[in-house]
């Protein structure tokens, strides 16, 4: 990202840090002190948007990494929930079907992830007897 970020102007990664946590374009061009036309226009360059990009990773990284600290209270929270004597029978079955339900996403992610991979290696392989 570093690479990309310095390539811009001072106000242009202004905008960048606007522009991730503005609700909109208007709003984010007004944070950064800029016209909104600037702002579009910025938007339409290449380099611009790759630095952009590169930006909104690194936060969704930094959301990533905070989200996993917190799954492990959330776990427990589920036990608790679960293993609760006194919990009511709605109170019991939503904790399992939550718990359920997005061990069934992680695993589907996984699986998804997996056969990308063996998608992009297979074309890969194409593209090399291609001569690509």
């Amino acid at each position: 990202m570093t690479a990309q970020i310095g390539a811009l102007t001072p106000r242009q990664r202004r905008a960048i840090g606007c522009l991730l946590v503005a609700r909109n374009t208007t709003e984010a061009a007004k944070a950064a002190g800029l016209g909104r036309r600037t702002l579009v226009t910025w938007l339409r360059d290449p380099v611009f948007v790759a630095a952009l990009r590169a930006a909104e990773a690194e936060a969704l990284d930094g959301m990533s990494r905070r989200l996993m600290t917190l799954a492990d209270l959330a776990l427990d929270n589920l036990d608790t929930v679960l293993e609760d004597g006194e919990a009511t029978d709605a109170n019991r079955l939503r904790a399992a079907d939550l718990a359920l339900v997005h061990m069934l996403k992680i695993r589907e992610h996984g699986t998804i992830a997996e056969r990308i991979a063996d998608l992009e290696e297979q074309m890969d392989r194409l593209f090399e007897r291609a001569g690509w």
